[in-house]
């Protein structure tokens, strides 16, 4: 089975679109599509453009998104993630299928710090394979069964859990309730296919983001209009 990029964004967010777009595509395969979530702005060029219109809370914007992508597997992403290595496809490209094979609603990709510091700990492996990474599954009792952090998504699963849901916050929150509910599996790969960095915090670009990709681009790349 194959799956599709979801980068989700907000108009206000859209200072940081083309830097994004720099370093994404420098790892990206192109020959997976990536549907690129925003308001009423144009977004960077290159992607699938779905714009949600002024008005919509974060949850239905994301769900009137959600239903205009055909395909059933999604990596939910953020444009204030940005990747600074090489992304490993052939782990990626195996995960829908494994979650297939074992109803599996959530495959977190971001490494073993998943949005709680206690995770790492009580994860519980599993006997389940992606390739030669090992599958665990997430901890729910410590929160965040949910999580904004790169996952791939079973698409019904997450329209299932927008319900009633307007904020984030409440997504992650109330959503991950869900997980226990209706026993649909949130789980985790021991590996991070996906190196990424946090570029934006608290609305600004963060210190240690752009001191890295100083370094990374030996000083060249132009931050002056961020």
């Amino acid at each position: 089975m194959n799956f599709v990029s979801v980068v989700h964004s907000g108009d206000k967010s859209s200072w940081i679109w083309s830097h994004w777009a720099h370093f994404y595509w420098k790892y990206w395969d192109r020959t997976i599509p990536t549907y690129f979530i925003s308001e009423e702005k144009e977004p960077p060029e290159g992607v699938i453009s779905i714009k949600t219109g002024k008005g919509l809370s974060w949850g239905r914007g994301l769900e009137n998104a959600l239903s205009q992508i055909p395909e059933e597997y999604v990596l939910y992403l953020h444009e204030d993630y940005f990747p600074f290595d090489f992304i490993n496809f052939q782990i990626l490209n195996a995960i829908p299928d494994v979650m297939e094979k074992n109803k599996i609603s959530i495959m977190k990709v971001c490494g073993k710090y998943a949005g709680h510091d206690k995770t790492a700990n009580r994860m519980k492996k599993t006997d389940i394979k992606v390739l030669n990474s090992y599958v665990y599954k997430y901890p729910i009792e410590v929160g965040y069964g949910i999580s904004h952090r790169q996952s791939i998504w079973k698409k019904s699963f997450l329209l299932h859990s927008l319900r009633n849901i307007n904020t984030p916050w409440e997504h992650e929150i109330r959503g991950s309730d869900l997980v226990t509910e209706h026993d649909n599996i949130s789980a985790i790969i021991d590996r991070q296919p996906i190196p990424t960095i946090e570029m934006i915090l608290k609305g600004k670009l963060s210190e240690s983001g752009t001191v890295y990709y100083d370094i990374e681009i030996d000083g060249h790349y132009d931050w002056t209009n961020v």
